[in-house]
């Protein structure tokens, strides 16, 4: 990453999701008699420590919104990114999170070519949110160039193969790029965390790629 020194590695994000889906399988007020079946899910923690990663590595002075519902002019439904990049009142880019691809290993394609063609319908437009912290009511306009940043933390939980295809099948579109992690061994494996460090294999041209892209 020669043209970033920076501030959160690639590899202190990665060791953090991995401790982030450790922590998840245990409850959150401690008793000696609990003990959790289905893990907290972690997605909107990693939502927040990708945008620090952001915030401490991009060299533009972007303004970071998370989980901010954007009414835009035109549009009847409310847009959801996972983050908004955004440059004196001017939204840059929006990103989206997913973990793995096992959530929608049959429909990603289908997912990214609407999310290209919903970007198309907001390009240029005038926008209004709310901050989540004053509920004061901010206005801007949406850039003609922005992108939709599709951010996937590992390439298991599904084949490779399909995997594979579901991401040669994005490539061709206008709006959307899409970005992957890790890969080799899941961050959420039953294993001790020292072990599942030295399996995973970070993606470090990825983490380049995506900022730079932005």
């Amino acid at each position: 990453m020669a043209e970033y020194s920076l501030k959160m590695t690639s590899t202190q994000f990665t060791e953090k999701v991995v401790e982030l889906y450790n922590q998840a399988r245990y409850s959150s007020y401690y008793h000696p008699k609990i003990r959790r079946g289905r893990s907290h899910t972690i997605s909107a923690q990693v939502e927040d420590l990708l945008a620090a990663f952001l915030g401490f590595n991009l060299l533009k002075d972007f303004d970071i919104y998370v989980d901010q519902p954007i009414t835009v002019e035109g549009i009847n439904k409310q847009l959801y990114p996972d983050i908004i990049l955004s440059e004196q009142g001017i939204l840059k880019s929006f990103l989206d999170v997913k973990m793995d691809l096992g959530w929608n290993r049959d429909g990603f394609v289908k997912f990214c070519q609407d999310k290209d063609q919903e970007i198309q319908k907001v390009l240029s437009k005038n926008y209004n949110l709310k901050d989540g912290l004053t509920k004061t009511i901010s206005s801007g306009h949406i850039s003609n160039n922005l992108k939709y940043h599709v951010v996937i933390i590992s390439d298991k939980n599904i084949s490779e193969t399909k995997f594979k295809r579901n991401i040669e099948e994005t490539i061709d579109l206008n709006n959307v790029k899409v970005y992957c992690l890790t890969s080799n061994q899941h961050p959420n494996t039953y294993d001790d965390i020292k072990t599942v460090l030295d399996l995973i294999e970070i993606n470090n041209k990825q983490f380049e790629t995506l900022l730079v892209n932005l």
